[in-house]
Order: structure tokens, then C-alpha cells, then sequence
């Protein structure tokens, strides 16, 4: 039993976390920051998490999604903004380096750039018995010297490599030292963000059969951050799935891969390559960038991206025509139509720059559907947005394009549910009891 250890540990998660958040705050001046006018970017937002012991928990998301702060602010290299992160039923949130330091043994990280987080002037050995002479394992120099080696022998570099220095090393060697470094304190957590994203596909292969390993022979918890899912499905017992700082599923792996609930996780899935040409779905596109943190959407934070938006109960139109409005809404309303530009070409290509040539091509460019094929109540507001676009009243085309048809995906955030064995999402189509029948239109 470690140090930190209780007689109801078997009941407890190795870790968990509870509503973790992490803001982190831009404010150019003292003077922003009191009156409250400073920008925050939105990291993590109440992310509730376990990993229980000798288990692999793999997040995933498109770059800038919160991954590599999530783990970061987990081992508290961030303090969090809110929330609670406890270890064997200890409560470690924002701790101190100091206070840290006997969870240190217990806590490891491992990062994607193992170059940049080995110190070129020691050597390998000097790296790996620095923890140790930290911790105070081992009685001697001597003894710590032989661990050390030990250690590079368990993840397959040779004894001999003890003197020699960093850059001495392949990239998959590097991150071999790296794992060597992290496994000497015998952790039982390792968060490990991005560790092969910066490999070759063969040396990724031998790094997480390594990983596979050192976990049946250790039984080590691992918290595996990456992007790539097809990695992910090789490693990982369970998967959450992060989106703008928010986890939006978790499921056991198979499961997820089985049966994704979130369109998000679905639009992932579906851009795996796959060997069997019978075996690859058709390819979900999701329309536009991910918002920016320091402004997430109102409501469900995937709304203004997803391919299943739900429509408001006055909606008259298909699904597919409400897709269409809802992204040339989102369009007009992010200031992604740009009427100069092509009031230029179209002066340029006919000599004709008057609004309503503007406005036609707007409504070509930028609405998907049909707008002969919309009911006509749909139909008046997507005109008159075009035609203020046209004339150059953006701040207008704005309000008008907002003012109808509003998806009550953006009117409340969607609660967490439960559909099967450890699995949760947080998905309005998902939720029966929120906004009433979500299959319609």
C-alpha cells in the first residue's frame, strides 16, 4: 500500500476529476482586470473524469481543443480555475511544487517533445537518477546508477547508453529515455500528451507496443492525450472525446468505435482511413473552424459546427434545408461573407456591380440549398439578410439572420447521459428529456 493509500482505496478511483476548469486570462492590465473587461480563453470547461487503476484512458480533438491542458492542469503545472482533481480520494487541486512533491512518486508526465524536456547538457544517466537522488531512492550513487540502467533495459535501450548524451539519440529513442525517466519514481499514473505524434509510424508502433507492455508488466494507469484515433484504438481500454474544452463523449473503446452517439465523434470517425475499401463510411464534413475559446458559443458549443443541428419547432423546412441556414447563418454572423470581394469580381467578370448582382451571389456562394425549394416564411428572411449584405449593412443582415429560426441547440447547454455501460454523452439529440422530440424535421 503507498504512502497515500486508504483501506477503501479499492473503492475509489486511482484519479479523478470533478467540474475541472482552467480560464486562463489575457488581460493586458491591472486596470482591465478589475473592472472585469479582460478576455479569458476558455480552456477546459467542467470536465468530470476517472481512471482507475492499471487502466488506459486515451482524450481526444482537433488541435486546441483543451487535451494537453486538461492533463497539464490535472498535475498541476495550471492551477485550476475551478473544480476538483483528487488522487486515491485525496483532494491535490492546486497544490503547491512543494506540496506536489510527495505525489510526485505517484504522478508522472511524459511529453510530445521528449528533446526538448531532457536537459542537453546531462547525460541519460544524470536524467534518470536525478528523480531519483530528488525522491531519495536508493541508498548510494552506486545503487541509483544500477536502477537507472535497469530502467533503459526495460524499454529497450542498452545499458551502455547510460553516458551518453540526448541528441545522441533517434526521436523514438529519445521518447524511450523519456519513458525510462518517467517509470524510475515506479508511478502509478502516467499522463502522456501527444507521445508519438512526432514519430515516424513504424517507431509509433514500437512506442506503443512499449506502452502496452510496460502496463501489463507494471499495471500503470495511463492517461493518453492524442489526435490520432486509429492510435488510440490500439491503446486505449476507454476514450473521452473533447471538443472546445468540453468532453462530449466517453465511452469503453469498442464501444465507441461501434456505436459513436455525438455527431462530433461520428464526424472523427469517419475520416479514419480504412485498409477494407468496404469498411470506410462516407466522410462527415464538418463546415467551418472550431470557434475560438475566448468566445464559445452559447448553448451546445458544437452546434455551430454540427451536421445534425437540431431545427426550432417552427422550422417548416427539411433537415438538410435547415443545415443550409443554419450554416449561412453562421456565416453572416462571423463575418466570413465579405460583399466588397465580390461586388470586385463581379464588376470584374460582367462590368455590373449593382446590389442585386451582389446579393445573387452571395445566395450562390454561400447558401447550400435551394432557395426557390424553401418555404416562404424561410425564404423572406434569407432575401432580406442578403439584400442588407448587399448593401453593405452587415450589423442589420446580423440581426435578422439571428432573430429567426434560432436551433435550441444554442439556448441551452445539453446535459450529460447515460446510453450504456460507461458510456456518457453530453448531446442534445441525445437527451429525451430536454428539448422535446428531437427527431423531427
Amino acid at each position: 500500500m503507498t504512502a497515500s493509500s486508504t483501506p477503501d482505496d479499492k473503492d475509489v478511483p486511482l484519479l479523478e476529476t470533478e467540474s475541472l476548469t482552467k480560464h486562463f486570462d489575457l488581460s493586458d492590465g491591472v486596470l482591465e482586470r478589475v473592472l472585469g473587461g479582460g478576455k479569458k480563453v476558455q480552456a477546459v470547461e467542467n470536465v468530470d473524469l476517472t481512471i482507475d487503476e492499471g487502466e488506459t484512458v486515451a482524450v481526444v480533438g482537433e488541435s486546441g481543443c483543451g487535451k494537453s491542458t486538461l492533463v497539464e492542469t490535472i498535475v498541476n503545472l495550471y492551477t485550476p480555475s475551478a473544480g476538483t482533481v483528487r488522487f486515491r480520494g485525496e483532494d491535490i487541486t492546486g497544490l503547491s511544487d512543494r506540496e506536489m512533491r510527495k505525489y510526485r512518486r505517484q504522478i508522472q508526465m511524459i511529453f510530445q517533445d521528449p528533446l526538448a524536456s531532457l536537459n542537453p547538457r546531462q547525460t541519460i544517466g544524470e536524467c534518470l537518477t536525478a528523480p531519483l537522488e530528488v525522491h531519495d531512492i536508493g541508498d548510494d550513487a552506486a545503487e541509483r546508477r544500477e536502477m537507472a540502467k535497469d530502467h533503459l533495459e526495460r524499454v529497450g535501450l542498452e545499458r551502455s547508453h547510460f553516458d551518453r548524451y540526448p541528441h545522441e539519440f533517434s526521436g523514438g529513442q529519445q521518447q524511450r529515455v523519456a519513458v525510462a525517466r518517467a517509470l524510475t519514481l515506479e508511478p502509478e499514473l502516467l499522463l502522456a500528451d501527444e507521445p508519438v505524434s512526432a514519430l515516424d509510424i513504424s517507431v509509433q508502433s514500437d512506442i506503443l507496443k512499449l506502452f502496452n507492455r510496460l502496463q501489463d508488466e507494471l499495471d500503470i494507469a495511463i492517461v493518453f492525450v492524442s489526435h490520432d484515433l486509429s492510435v488510440v484504438r490500439y491503446i486505449a481500454d476507454r476514450v473521452a472525446v473533447m471538443y472546445l474544452g468540453e468532453v462530449v463523449e466517453l465511452a469503453p473503446t469498442e464501444d465507441l468505435f461501434e456505436d459513436p452517439q455525438h455527431p462530433y465523434t461520428k464526424a472523427l470517425l469517419s475520416a479514419i482511413p480504412r485498409i477494407d475499401p468496404t469498411e470506410q463510411t462516407d466522410r462527415i464534413i464538418l463546415e467551418g473552424s472550431p470557434p475560438s475559446p475566448m468566445d464559445p458559443p452559447t448553448g451546445c458549443r458544437f452546434h455551430t459546427r454540427c451536421p445534425a443541428v437540431i431545427p426550432p419547432d417552427d422550422w417548416a423546412g427539411t433537415q438538410e434545408q435547415f443545415r443550409a441556414y443554419h450554416s449561412f447563418r453562421n456565416q453572416v454572423r462571423n463575418g466570413e461573407i465579405d460583399p466588397d470581394a465580390i461586388r470586385r469580381r463581379v464588376r470584374s467578370e460582367s462590368g455590373d456591380e449593382a446590389s442585386g448582382s451582389v446579393q445573387e451571389q452571395i445566395l450562390e456562394e454561400s447558401f447550400t440549398a435551394s432557395i426557390e425549394e424553401i418555404p416562404d416564411a424561410i425564404r423572406r428572411v434569407v432575401v432580406e439578410t442578403t439584400e442588407e449584405l448587399a448593401d453593405g449593412s452587415r450589423s442589420r443582415a446580423v440581426e435578422t439572420i439571428e432573430g429567426a429560426f434560432q436551433t435550441p441547440c444554442a439556448q441551452q447547454s445539453p446535459r450529460e447521459q447515460s446510453t450504456g455501460n460507461r458510456h456518457r454523452v453530453a448531446c442534445h439529440r441525445i437527451d429525451s428529456d430536454g428539448l422535446g422530440d428531437t427527431d423531427s424535421a
